[in-house]
């Protein structure tokens, strides 16, 4: 009966630093995804850069090319970013999408001004989307920590 009695002893005490070590390395996992995604701000404002210093060149076919070949290239890296949860490559995915969204919508529309491409309402609903995204990662680095 002793050792029936330490061997579950051991098995939970296994189990339990196991689980802990666990818990920890997914709310790494989540905390890094988190971390990443500094990365999708600063590639918006690298594009509202671009965007500006593109639509003033004198030979403007020549600029679209060359703007839209700066979209493919920050788009290129997003999907290059190493994310580590199923959640943070959601929001990777969507915030593609919606970077992809605005490029296009920038070439279509040459020339307006940038802060009304970011008022369309096509744009505006995949950045509410993205907080549904967003908020699902968040949801999901709580449930590991409780």
């Amino acid at each position: 009966m002793k050792k029936v009695s330490i061997v579950i002893m051991i098995i939970i005490t296994i189990f339990a630093l196991t689980g802990c070590k666990n818990t920890e390395e997914m709310e790494s996992k989540y905390t890094h995804d988190q971390q990443v995604f500094g990365y999708f701000q600063r590639a918006e404002s690298d594009l509202q850069d671009n965007y500006g210093y593109y639509k003033n060149q004198e030979n403007q076919d020549l600029a679209i090319a060359d703007f839209q070949e700066e979209c493919q290239n920050l788009i290129k890296d997003m999907n290059a970013l190493e994310l580590q949860t199923e959640e943070g490559k959601a929001v990777r995915k969507h915030k593609v999408e919606q970077f992809a969204y605005l490029c296009n919508y920038l070439i279509e529309n040459w020339g307006m001004i940038f802060s009304d491409a970011i008022a369309d309402e096509g744009y505006q609903e995949l950045v509410e989307k993205g907080y549904d995204y967003s908020n699902d990662l968040n949801k999901a680095k709580e449930e590991v920590r409780s």
